[in-house]
């Protein structure tokens, strides 16, 4: 068989000879170039796979960072905001004595004010979070018209910040003189623990 196709292949002319030669090399190359392609596309298939894995860690990356982000920003809020009014809260340390330093405060400022002070009751401690907590007292105290309404300005300038709640002022008549008797609620707010103001760590 093999001895036929040599001579056939042989009886054939010089540009007959040619064509098959080419085209038998064409046929080869395409082959090889075929059998290329087919191990490309099964490698391209996988890394395919690998890369849409990595796609997916990528976003998991970024929606973690992007919490991580909302948390560190919602810190340091809490911190500006800290820091811009830390003097309206009292902040609590070891051994504070809260009842005898609003006390003070407060026969301190009657005092200034020509007021007399008739009552000043415990502080009650209400927790709000495991950082703050409000302090409420009730005060009663007598004076003048003037002097009452200055006594109660000056609760506004006292710190830690004070508010006002279910408070009264009523006519008083004593030994001919006219005089207001107040009474109210004090509310103020109380740091259980101070907040670091000086962090420049970020999450990452």
């Amino acid at each position: 068989m093999k001895k036929i196709i040599f001579n056939k292949f042989k009886s054939l002319n010089k540009k007959q000879k040619r064509t098959i030669i080419g085209l038998s090399i064409f046929i080869l190359l395409f082959i090889f170039l075929l059998i290329q392609n087919i191990n490309f596309t099964g490698k391209f298939i996988s890394s395919g796979s690998s890369i849409q894995s990595t796609i997916n860690e990528i976003r998991m990356l970024k929606k973690d960072l992007h919490n991580k982000m909302l948390k560190y920003n919602k810190i340091k809020d809490k911190e500006k905001l800290y820091s811009n009014n830390k003097n309206d809260f009292m902040i609590l340390t070891e051994n504070m004595n809260i009842n005898e330093i609003i006390q003070q405060k407060m026969e301190t400022n009657a005092t200034n004010s020509k007021v007399t002070l008739n009552s000043i009751g415990n502080i009650e401690r209400n927790k709000i979070n495991t950082t703050l907590s409000s302090g409420n007292l009730n005060i009663s105290c007598k004076g003048s018209i003037k002097n009452m309404t200055n006594f109660i300005s000056k609760i506004y300038t006292i710190k830690p910040k004070m508010y006002l709640t279910n408070s009264s002022l009523t006519a008083s008549m004593e030994n001919q003189k006219k005089n207001v008797r107040f009474t109210a609620g004090l509310k103020f707010y109380i740091i259980n623990k101070a907040i670091k103001t000086n962090s420049t760590d970020s999450p990452l």
